[in-house]
């Protein structure tokens, strides 16, 4: 897990104190697993913007690679909208949420559990404050 790629050099942290290993449980692993077999991940584009039309300052990027079975996928989404969390989006924009497509929604899914598997490891809260200065 990376925190921070480029550090601003504020905090005088290196990208190594802005990294560390989380390996996944087995009951982290299947939940994942399940995620990606249902949302068929290899039918998905390379590059992908499950949110195509929006934006957000600043941007967001992120790579998924699955790799299982031999096989090997990744999905590009770069430069997107800030892709925020499922319930945010129901209870706040519930026509916003229902009118993306399945493929959009199924990969928010994936992010997002993703996501809070990792921010809510005890690795990563052990991790600096992100090193973002904004005069």
């Amino acid at each position: 897990m990376v925190k921070e790629k480029w550090p601003s050099g504020f905090y005088g942290n290196t990208v190594e104190e802005y990294t560390t290993e989380y390996y996944l449980t087995d009951n982290e692993k299947q939940k994942i697993f399940n995620i990606i077999t249902e949302m068929d991940f290899v039918s998905y584009p390379d590059s992908y913007d499950p949110l195509e039309g929006e934006a957000s300052c600043p941007d967001y990027s992120f790579d998924l690679k699955v790799k299982y079975n031999g096989a090997e996928k990744t999905i590009y989404c770069h430069n997107i909208a800030y892709i925020s969390d499922i319930d945010f989006y129901q209870e706040h924009l519930p026509d916003f949420w229902w009118g993306l497509s399945e493929k959009s929604r199924q990969l928010i899914n994936l992010h997002n559990t993703l996501e809070d598997i990792l921010i809510s490891s005890e690795e990563w809260k052990a991790l600096p404050e992100d090193d973002v200065f904004i005069d």
